[in-house]
């Protein structure tokens, strides 16, 4: 039976009550642990189609939209005034901020997927989170939080960092390994 005594007295005098359909059985529902929990809907709920995709962020390099799966994410901050650089680095290495006491390598995400600089400056810094180390990478900003369904393969010429393509509406989207941007990066500063 359920360990709810109040709820108990309630379904002993249900054939005395007038009630709306569904409602015992929310309330079984939610007094079946013990635990007195707010009654809830019945009725099952439907899931929109945007939420059954995996959240990725979102965001411009250059005109270009990629995304990230948010999970990889530990956040977004805004571009430093300046990086400290960092002697006999790749190219593709920007440098090194400071970001709350901790040094974060900072990658230009542009010169890492070699697209073309169009000369829209980078504002934001995608912080990848990597365990006990983060990596910084460059971008020109970030469009917002988005499900994606389905994620097509980018083909064989795409390399490691790219996982595949995605629609977003009317929007074609470039959808980054987080683990290849790892290894590129790694595999920047071994083949100098």
């Amino acid at each position: 039976m359920v360990g709810n005594p109040e709820l108990q007295v309630i379904l002993n005098f249900n054939f005395l009550l007038p009630h709306p359909p569904g409602l015992v059985k929310a309330l079984v529902a939610a007094g079946a642990d013990g635990a007195h929990q707010p009654a809830q809907s019945c009725r099952p709920r439907r899931r929109s189609p945007r939420l059954e995709g995996v959240r990725h962020v979102v965001f411009r390099l250059e005109k270009d939209r990629y995304a990230l799966p948010l999970s990889a994410i530990k956040e977004v901050v805004a571009t430093p005034e300046r990086f400290t650089r960092v002697p006999r680095a790749p190219a593709s290495l920007r440098g090194v901020m400071n970001l709350r006491g901790r040094v974060v390598p900072v990658v230009d995400l542009r010169a890492l997927l070699r697209v073309q600089a169009a000369g829209m400056p980078a504002t934001k810094v995608v912080l990848l989170d990597r365990g006990r180390r983060e990596l910084g990478l460059l971008i020109t900003d970030v469009d917002g939080i988005e499900s994606i369904d389905k994620v097509a393969s980018a083909g064989a010429g795409s390399g490691p960092t790219v996982r595949g393509l995605a629609r977003l509406g009317a929007l074609a989207i470039t959808v980054l390994d987080p683990d290849g941007l790892d290894a590129a990066v790694a595999h920047a500063f071994t083949t100098r």
